[in-house]
């Protein structure tokens, strides 16, 4: 086939293929038990409001607090901490303020942990509120 064919059949996929990644990107669905289903951007939107509410601070800060501003696995005090969840706050909305699931963990700490960024859903799957 002609190089003159060929190259407009290559970029009409390209932007085909950007165009759908678009698409599932947006209408990537979860399964709500009352039969709603939100995006992954609403549920997304939710955790944010909640995460920069001063009560959530607030909690943070206790947990900080209570384990002396260290990581629990490698013993590093202050710095930069994060709060981590045991059981994830976007799996298990009824204990996102329990301080019995949370523990404080240095980023590289954090990073191994099983619940950490996505590897929450091999865990539990997709997100059910």
């Amino acid at each position: 086939m002609a190089l003159w064919l060929v190259k407009p059949m290559i970029v009409e996929a390209i932007v085909f293929a950007s165009a759908l990644t678009e698409a599932v990107r947006l209408f990537v669905w979860a399964y709500q038990p009352a039969k709603k289903w939100k995006t992954i951007e609403t549920l997304r939107r939710e955790n944010q409001i909640i995460r920069r509410s001063s009560r959530y601070k607030a909690f943070r800060l206790s947990v900080l607090k209570r384990d002396n501003f260290t990581c629990q696995w490698c013993g590093i005090k202050g710095g930069y901490l994060e709060v981590d969840h045991i059981k994830p706050f976007a799996y298990f909305p009824e204990l996102r303020f329990d301080i019995n699931n949370c523990q404080t963990l240095c980023p590289n700490c954090h990073r191994k942990t099983d619940t950490y960024g996505h590897k929450a859903k091999l865990l539990y799957g997709n997100i059910q509120d």
